[in-house]
């Protein structure tokens, strides 16, 4: 039990490490799991048969890698107080400006398909606001019909708030992440999926899949920074096929996926993170494409889709699903680019400017 104590206090690599050292390992993982993800929504959105049918999972290490990053980038700062507020217009400026473009590009695509002006214009600010739809929509079952993705966003932005209050503080980190894992067991158990949390009766059980993610990952920060895990460095090759494998479905039993949440996840985000940094430039290419493809993706195939059934061309599955993928691929790297990066440069300038935000370096991860 002290040892545990001792991971779940303050990490003093925390204070001997800048806060821009960076997980080249976790960076590429990401960008694995969106790939991940995209390839799992061509069905959804095109019909096309895909393989990853575990590409759900890749939510909740999603949801991991964030509190591993949060608590090293900004756990420090905000333990020493009247850092709420910049760090939430940090995350702001993080998530929203591609929030903002799935939005616009899902509604433009089902306003070329003749959806009623009206109700895309209440759906768009809706999503933009991250406001979730209650009702099961005529469009699509998810809470943000127009961008489905974007149900993950809201909780990533409820638990970046909670992290930032300090729910996840030292004495009652344990706790939560107790709770938070009986609780999604529970939750899987019912449902037999951890495929929930997208749907108006289900949004509730996306809180719990953040819970638990979100506090796994500030815990395998600690026991990281600790040493405590003593798990050699994974090779960030070895890791990123393992994760596809699991991914992949080859076993999809909810057995097997309870195995991968609760155990190879975070055996694979505490080996990567010692990873060695060889890999470093394909790495943070991935890493730079996760976030713009995960929620640029599913407008794209919908454009695609659209435009597809209004020409009437045979296509096979396997040309379908290769041309959207790399298009989606294509698009999310020209968005981040040519205005992700560039907004998000010019908002961190304006907002140090207006004393929002230190002079420091304190963008978000």
């Amino acid at each position: 039990m002290r040892h545990l104590a001792e991971c779940l206090t303050t990490c003093p690599h925390q204070r001997s490490q800048p806060t821009r050292y960076t997980f080249v390992g976790l960076d590429g993982l990401r960008g694995v799991a969106a790939i991940a993800v995209a390839v799992g929504h061509l069905n959804n959105v095109l019909g096309v048969d895909r393989h990853l049918t575990n590409s759900a999972l890749a939510v909740d290490f999603f949801f991991m890698l964030s509190g591993f990053v949060l608590a090293h980038a900004y756990g420090g700062k905000l333990a020493r107080g009247r850092w709420f507020i910049p760090f939430l217009i940090a995350r702001v400026i993080r998530l929203y400006p591609l929030i903002l473009v799935g939005a616009l590009v899902g509604a433009s695509a089902y306003l070329m398909r003749g959806t009623d002006a009206g109700y895309l214009g209440r759906l768009l600010f809706q999503s933009i606001l991250l406001v979730p739809e209650i009702k099961y929509s005529n469009i699509d079952p998810s809470v943000f019909p127009i961008n489905p993705p974007a149900w993950s966003l809201l909780f990533e932005v409820i638990a970046s708030i909670l992290f930032g209050l300090g729910v996840w503080r030292v004495h009652l980190l344990g706790p939560l992440l107790l709770f938070s894992a009986a609780a999604l067991f529970s939750t899987v158990i019912s449902y037999q999926t951890f495929d929930v949390g997208w749907s108006p009766d289900l949004l509730w059980s996306g809180l719990i899949r953040v819970m638990f993610g979100m506090g796994a990952g500030i815990f395998l920060y600690r026991v990281h920074c600790r040493g405590s895990a003593r798990i050699l460095p994974l090779h960030i090759g070895i890791a990123g096929s393992t994760l596809v494998l699991i991914l992949s479905g080859v076993f999809s039993s909810v057995a097997f996926q309870m195995a991968s949440v609760f155990l190879f996840f975070p055996l694979i985000i505490l080996g990567s993170a010692r990873a060695s940094n060889r890999w470093i430039g394909a790495c943070k290419w991935f890493g730079e494409l996760s976030y713009p493809l995960y929620i640029i993706h599913w407008p794209v195939y919908l454009w695609i889709g659209f435009a597809i059934a209004s020409t009437s061309l045979p296509i096979r599955d396997s040309v379908l699903g290769g041309i959207s993928l790399i298009t989606a691929i294509i698009t999310s790297l020209m968005v981040l680019r040519l205005y992700d990066q560039p907004v998000r440069r010019w908002l961190t300038k304006r907002a140090r400017l207006l004393q929002f935000l230190p002079f420091e370096r304190f963008g978000a991860p």
